[in-house]
């Protein structure tokens, strides 16, 4: 049960309604004649060094495996591939997957995998000063009241340090029992804070009986990324495994086993090798679609593939893909996208609410996409789906028109917004993409705020732009510049900081006034002014100018306020 949470996961339809209705993803055929999709080849130099990085792991030498490969190459795959080594020493796999998305959600693979841990009662329940800001569902119901301040900053005493060390030692108490594997996937869109909390730990690994894995898709991996990859690198426990296509011979090893031992024939050999170029997402597509369109047809000889030029397969594995999802109903296709809209991973609970059809229909979608091994079960120990690849989410969003699609966005953000642990970040970029101005506005400045109380001040400034972009109002706009400034300036981008000031105080002053924050802006841009170096004698005569004039309109919190930076 440990293995990837996949016993919670693993009968969707019986779990939902009583009936089973998913048959097997990795079998395709009529008859008692199957091609056994789901077979793992090659790759023996990769799974013995998992493997060893595992023993020693468990040892007590932990590491970090980075994975890299081109979409579709089989990390994935080959990460489940210890699956029994894990089980054998009764260890836990987590796994935390990163979001593609203009705006990533801060720390969000560690909250996944901290919270699979906590539902998986890896640790006891127990006070803890700054994790439940992460992963709310830590704390009590009493706790929680108190998680947030009414400013919904850090209180007093608060700190990103302290948050990572909480981190740490959850995942150091985690991994006392037990072996853990965390998995990040796809880091080439983490948030700067899930690569902020990677460093930390790396840093600080000592004797934690962990293996941390990587997966990395470098064709969409940006500068920044491949910058944090480089300074993970300089460590003695990082290393790389980069994933090549596979070879003709493992292709035809692959072909003999998932044909039931029959060797393949060289025309069925050829085709598939031209048609993936040595990728097995797209082999094993190549071959399924093959089944399906009756080019390989069992008979009572054995296994017939048809070289036949009228019905040959699309080139391009997107078209492929295109074609497989052709084969639903068009109700079901909806569903599906909609599905998509949610990400790769969803909870099919918000699905259900999202949908604004029956909940029936959402199930029996949800049923032959899974028979159609379009979905999944999720690696998570929480009953969510994912899609068996991300180019099948591409393929369903591809033919929406931007209307529907904007549609599609709000109704997964009115889902989300009624969730009970709900994420205003995730709410935000939906509200956003279906461009609604109020609801973008109201969830971006909470996924801000909340961001914030996280001390991940970089993705905090990303959501106050976007709660810009939705501001119509002078007061608005003051607000987010405002916030804008305090981010920038807890961030150490002192410059920046003190634009957004002057942003208030010039384009933005009459909402300023409204708000009544002109004073403390222009007090908080005289020390701006100089943390950059401005002679502190001119500093001080601006500040007893304003001192004068927060005494002229009897405002003793601001004359308090200036009188200490004075001092």
């Amino acid at each position: 049960e440990a293995l990837f949470g996949a016993a919670d996961n693993a009968l969707y339809g019986a779990k939902r309604s009583g009936r089973n209705t998913v048959t097997s993803a990795a079998r395709v055929g009529t008859g008692a004649k199957e091609v056994l999709l789901d077979c793992f080849v090659g790759r023996a130099l990769e799974r013995a060094r998992l493997r060893k990085l595992l023993g020693n792991a468990a040892a007590g030498e932990p590491h970090v495996a980075v994975l890299r490969g081109e979409s579709g190459i089989g990390k994935s795959a080959l990460l489940k591939q210890l699956g029994p080594d894990v089980a054998i020493r009764s260890g836990a796999v987590l796994v935390g997957q990163c979001i593609e998305a203009d705006v990533g959600i801060p720390y969000g693979p560690w909250a996944d995998v901290v919270l699979s841990a906590h539902r998986a009662g890896l640790v006891a329940r127990r006070p803890w000063r700054e994790l439940t800001r992460l992963v709310p569902e830590l704390a009590s119901d009493s706790e929680r009241a108190t998680t947030v301040t009414a400013d919904n900053v850090a209180p007093s005493g608060g700190s990103q340090r302290v948050l990572l060390q909480e981190l740490e030692e959850f995942l150091q108490i985690a991994s006392t029992t037990r072996p853990i594997v965390v998995v990040l996937d796809d880091m080439q869109w983490a948030d700067p804070a899930t690569w902020d909390a990677l460093e930390f730990l790396l840093a600080r690994l000592r004797e934690h009986r962990l293996l941390l894995c990587l997966t990395v898709r470098p064709e969409d991996m940006t500068e920044v990324g491949e910058a944090r990859l480089r300074r993970l690198s300089r460590s003695e426990r990082c290393s790389d495994l980069t994933l090549q296509r596979l070879r003709r011979e493992d292709l035809e090893q692959w072909l003999r086993t998932t044909l039931g031992g029959q060797s393949p024939r060289a025309d069925l050999l050829e085709y598939v090798v031209r048609q993936s170029e040595g990728n097995p997402f797209f082999a094993v597509q190549t071959l399924r679609a093959l089944v399906e369109d009756g080019r390989l047809r069992a008979e009572g000889d054995g296994w017939h593939f048809g070289a036949g030029s009228d019905m040959q397969l699309p080139r391009a594995i997107g078209d492929l893909l295109a074609r497989r999802l052709a084969r639903l109903s068009r109700n079901r296709r909806e569903i599906l996208a909609l599905a998509a809209v949610l990400g790769r991973e969803f909870d099919p609970d918000v699905l259900v609410v999202a949908y604004p059809g029956s909940e029936l229909d959402v199930h029996d979608a949800l049923d032959d996409g899974l028979a159609a091994a379009v979905l999944e079960p999720s690696t998570r120990t929480r009953p969510m789906l994912t899609f068996t690849h991300a180019l099948l989410t591409r393929a369903l969003l591809r033919g929406v028109n931007p209307l529907r699609l904007g549609a599609m966005h709000e109704r997964v953000a009115r889902a989300l917004d009624q969730m009970p642990f709900r994420d205003a970040g995730a709410i935000a970029v939906h509200f956003d993409l279906a461009r609604n101005t109020t609801e973008a506005f109201r969830t971006a400045v909470e996924a801000g705020e909340q961001a914030r109380s996280v001390y991940a001040y970089e993705s905090a400034a990303d959501f106050y732009r976007m709660a810009r972009r939705h501001a119509t109002s002078q007061a608005e706009m003051a607000s987010v510049e405002w916030s804008l400034a305090q981010v920038e300036e807890l961030g150490g981008r002192t410059a920046e900081a003190e634009l957004h000031c002057n942003l208030v105080l010039t384009s933005c002053a009459d909402g300023a006034q409204q708000l009544g924050i002109a004073a403390p802006v222009r007090r908080m841009r005289e020390r701006l002014r100089l943390q950059r170096g401005v002679p502190a004698d001119d500093v001080i005569a601006a500040c007893g100018a304003l001192l004068e004039d927060a005494r002229a309109c009897n405002d003793p919190d601001e004359v308090v306020s200036l009188l200490i930076m004075l001092s």
